[in-house]
């Protein structure tokens, strides 16, 4: 009897604790050098409901499984101290903040759990290499038909990556990708009755496309999906009065909520690389959609102009859920702007509501050296008078990047463009449940800009020296840093770098055509980040390099019967083709007759002339080793 007492005893407890876990997510990352490279270290964020009464109960260590053929286990361990991201107001006593309020009202503490460094051998199968975590219990959740019978199980994706021009995809030690990961935590709790607009913000260390979609949540493991209530699905499951909106590219997310409860979630962030998905995470959590100050109306966000002369780029604008900003810029380019949050709402006590600004990107630092992924940093601080980033009724915040070629040139891998993401965020004080604004805005930064050379031709010196010449494009920005040669034995290439010309002025180069041979020429001019120009037209160059004498017969006013006409060639040209300019402008072939000797020697001879060869016109086609005709 007394054994069976303390079974009871300890799987109640055990479902008690468990069913104030909320999920979370995995990522990862890959180290490209130092004594770890070539190594993978795995990251576990998991979220527990933390109001008065729940359980302090969260695993530590975190293990992974995975089908990686890894020879260690994934254990992640927690790593700082729990953090409360619950939401902040202006009256401390309302405020949803862990232990200061009952448990369901959508307090939430955060932590992180990092592994040691991983080896990773192989090549992930066409399905992926998994990464999950499976706890018990999913709490009872209002979308769902299962309730907190069900377990939690969290995953992220590791996929092949063939890289262009490659046959096989790469082994994963050769350490090709840093996953997606979610850049903030989650959004809490939200009001009823209000237009909810949130972005999830995607990161991707090596700025690969990232894609955003809902997923299933899954349960007891990898592939058991949660069931939904009737009217809930898992790309519809929050309650709202207008279609959920959730963007593909740039993760924002737009609803109405309409009704009050706990309803579970899932997205996932795909990153692809030159049109391959190579790694997927996701992020299973509830929201909590409460009643507390529905009246209340989020901030409003606009950009301008620092000066009123100033363009701020190319605003792009959908439905309230997917309006944002981008800039194209060329890398050296300056990005400056004006971002302006106002709300016109009163705290109860009639005093104006105050803004935050709570703008976030890996790319924005505390100056512009120091805090970002790829430096130079951009950087956002309070704008004209302004002291703070806290300010009632209206914020300005100044928002400065000063680009160069290490924000393109990414870990060497030249893309098109490298998409920065930043989300431009403004929250009141209102309680228990504040109101925020979000907006991206997307700054696509391209190699910069440089034109090629242009009017190139050859000047054949001697039967070793051949002259390149071209004429030096307009530098007006001063971004000129070299003309590139290239060679190849073939028009249509590949061309094969031959040497780099510094000087802008220096508009021409010599070659030894007898050692390179035949075939074709290219100039590019090399910009700030040594970055190539389209190149120009290819021209010739011949290994043979013939001096032409053609002696011409004087124009008579009587003709002869005989006239010689002959080229003189230098030793290279072994072969002569004589023609004449037949009907309709076609070159015909002479063949040796009665008319015609030497058709196929350095000196024709032309028999029998009377008043019908008036006009006929001639040519030498000439052949040779290294020279094409």
């Amino acid at each position: 009897m007394k054994k069976v007492l303390l079974l009871i005893i300890l799987s109640y407890s055990f479902v008690l604790n468990a069913t104030h876990y909320l999920g979370g997510e995995i990522s990862w990352t890959c180290e490209s050098s130092g004594p770890n490279l070539g190594k993978f270290k795995f990251y576990v964020s998991l979220y527990r409901e933390c109001g008065t009464g729940a359980s302090n109960f969260l695993p530590n260590p975190v293990v992974l499984t995975t089908n990686a053929p890894s020879d260690t286990i994934i254990s992640c361990i927690q790593v700082g101290s729990a953090v409360d991201i619950s939401p902040d107001c202006y009256d401390g006593s309302q405020e949803i903040n862990c232990n200061g309020i009952a448990s369901g009202s959508g307090a939430v503490e955060m932590r992180k759990y990092e592994s040691g460094f991983i080896t990773l051998n192989g090549t992930p199968p066409a399905g992926g290499w998994y990464f999950t975590f499976t706890d018990c219990c999913r709490p009872s959740h209002v979308n769902l038909t299962n309730g907190a019978s069900n377990s939690y199980t969290l995953r992220a994706y590791m996929y092949p990556y063939t890289p262009i021009g490659n046959s096989s995809p790469l082994n994963a030690a050769n350490c090709y990708d840093n996953s997606p990961k979610f850049l903030e935590p989650p959004v809490t709790v939200v009001a009823s009755g209000g237009l909810v607009i949130n972005n999830l913000l995607g990161y991707d260390k090596d700025y690969d496309s990232l894609y955003y979609d809902w997923a299933q949540p899954q349960t007891t493991n990898n592939g058991t999906n949660a069931t939904f209530q009737t009217s809930y699905s898992y790309n519809n499951p929050f309650p709202s009065l207008n279609s959920i909106s959730l963007n593909p590219s740039t993760g924002q997310l737009s609803f109405n909520p309409n009704v009050m409860g706990s309803f579970a979630s899932c997205v996932q962030i795909d990153s692809y690389r030159q049109g391959q998905k190579i790694a997927s995470t996701f992020r299973d959590y509830p929201l909590i959609i409460s009643s507390s100050n529905s009246s209340n109306t989020p901030p409003l966000i606009a950009i301008g102009g620092i000066s009123p002369t100033q363009s701020t780029g190319i605003p792009q604008f959908g439905l309230p859920d997917s309006s944002y900003y981008y800039f194209n810029v060329n890398a050296g380019d300056s990005v400056r702007f004006k971002i302006t949050g106002t709300d016109p709402n009163l705290l109860p006590n009639f005093m104006p509501q105050s803004l935050t600004w709570q703008g976030t990107s890996a790319q924005i630092g505390s100056n512009s050296t120091t805090g970002c992924d790829h430096p130079p940093c951009a950087t956002a601080i309070p704008f004209g008078s302004q002291t703070g980033y806290t300010a009632p009724l209206q914020n300005e915040i100044r928002f400065d990047w000063l680009t160069s070629c290490e924000n393109y040139l990414i870990d060497g891998f030249n893309k098109p463009a490298v998409p920065y993401v930043f989300v431009l965020k403004f929250i009141d004080n209102a309680c228990s449940v504040p109101a925020s604004m979000t907006i991206p805005v997307v700054v696509n930064v391209f190699p910069p800009v440089i034109g090629a050379p242009d009017s190139v031709y050859t000047n054949v010196v001697s039967s070793t020296n051949t002259e390149i010449h071209w004429t030096a494009p307009s530098d007006t920005s001063s971004d000129f840093s070299g003309y590139l040669i290239s060679f190849s034995d073939s028009l249509a290439g590949p061309y094969i770098p031959l040497d780099t010309v510094y000087q802008y002025n220096q508009t021409q180069y010599s070659i030894n055509q007898s050692v390179l041979g035949t075939g074709f020429i290219t100039v590019q001019t090399l910009g700030p980040c040594e970055l190539p120009s389209i190149p120009s037209t290819p021209v010739l160059v011949q290994n043979c390099a013939p001096i032409i004498l053609v002696d011409l017969p004087i124009i008579d006013s009587a003709y002869t019967s005989t006239k010689l006409f002959y080229v003189v060639v230098s030793n290279c040209i072994n072969s002569f083709q004589w023609q004449m300019l037949a009907s309709g402008g076609i070159w015909q072939n002479l063949q040796n007759t009665g008319t015609y000797s030497g058709v196929f020697t350095s000196a024709l001879i032309i028999s029998g002339i009377d008043s019908t060869f008036d006009g006929n016109q001639y040519r030498c086609i000439l052949s040779g080793s290294g020279i094409i005709d």
